[in-house]
């Protein structure tokens, strides 16, 4: 199993669980939605015309989003960082929606810990970083992995050779 399949299954499974959450957005057009899961890291922001607007085609807002990121493996366990992004002019919700979205996935992923190959330590760290760009905020969960192990067959080369 790599790396990508751990990541493709990992925002399966937190998609489902944060799609009834409905948090505010960076985008007055659609000010509210469910989290956008992505694996890996984000799009940039896109750039705003000078009167304001933003360019391009998608109309996906970057707030809010939830980013599931591959860190490490040492060949037994994956170290993964779930980052929750949200977006709120008022100082008391931004937060709160950060740890709300981080909380329930830490739910879903402790209530059902083996997908697959793969099972998730059921202890999490959990972290919110003292310095927010307000009124964009985020926070993060670590959680480790029990990845499947590849077996190496050995077999004596001189099997056969006379």
């Amino acid at each position: 199993m790599t790396p990508v399949v751990l990541v493709d299954k990992l925002i399966k499974r937190i998609r489902l669980a944060v799609s009834h959450f409905r948090l505010q957005t960076d985008i007055e057009d659609a000010p509210w939605r469910a989290p956008q899961v992505v694996g890996g890291f984000l799009n940039s922001k896109r750039p705003a015309t000078e009167d304001g607007t933003l360019r391009g085609l998608d109309p996906v807002p970057l707030f809010p989003y939830v980013n599931v990121r591959y860190l490490e493996d040492d060949g037994n366990k994956a170290i993964v960082k779930i980052i929750a992004g949200a977006y709120s002019t008022d100082g008391q919700s931004g937060w709160r929606d950060c740890m709300n979205v981080l909380i329930r996935i830490k739910q879903a992923l402790q209530e059902q810990q083996f997908f697959g190959a793969f099972s998730i330590d059921p202890v999490m760290k959990t972290q919110m970083p003292e310095e927010q760009a307000s009124p964009e905020w985020t926070a993060s969960l670590t959680l480790s992995v029990t990845i499947p192990q590849t077996l190496i067959e050995r077999t004596d080369v001189t099997d056969g050779i006379t």
